[in-house]
């Protein structure tokens, strides 16, 4: 990965904070229907956003690897919060019962949980430091197996 643009980290920072903020503000409307999915799921993208924010800026293999990884968390929660949201807002709630999202939850779970204990060779192929705030990260099996679930 070529080191980012100030503009691109700067980007990343902004939606960040606005989806947290936005987040915050639906939040407080929990009462209508999809609030709660949609505020875990802006959550999710402050995470996301955040995080790859992160990497753009550190500079050293371990952390930024760290900081991959918690943007990983912000986007393997992001599908299963706007699939419930989805359903919530659409009236079709019933399709989503509590055993159903525990499942795909289940699977987030255990993506990020590999992620954290064991990210390479099965979620990151190579971490490996190129140069002077170069850092690349080739997808592995897991990583390709859960983007395939995503879609």
């Amino acid at each position: 990965m070529l080191p980012a643009s100030p503009g691109l980290v700067s980007a990343l920072v902004l939606a960040a904070v606005l989806a947290a903020l936005v987040g915050a503000l639906v939040w407080r409307n929990r009462p209508r229907a999809g609030a709660t999915a949609l505020s875990v799921d802006l959550f999710a993208v402050a995470v996301w956003a955040g995080g790859q924010a992160m990497v753009f800026v550190t500079t050293p293999v371990r952390p930024a690897l760290t900081w991959q990884t918690v943007a990983l968390a912000g986007t393997a929660v992001t599908p299963v919060a706007w699939l419930a949201f989805s359903l919530q807002d659409t009236g079709h709630d019933e399709v989503l019962t509590q055993s159903r999202l525990a499942v795909l939850s289940a699977v987030t779970v255990a993506f990020v949980a590999l992620a954290v204990v064991a990210p390479t060779p099965l979620v990151y192929v190579d971490p490996a430091a190129t140069g002077a705030g170069r850092l690349t990260f080739a997808w592995g099996p897991a990583m390709i197996g859960y983007s395939l679930l995503g879609y």
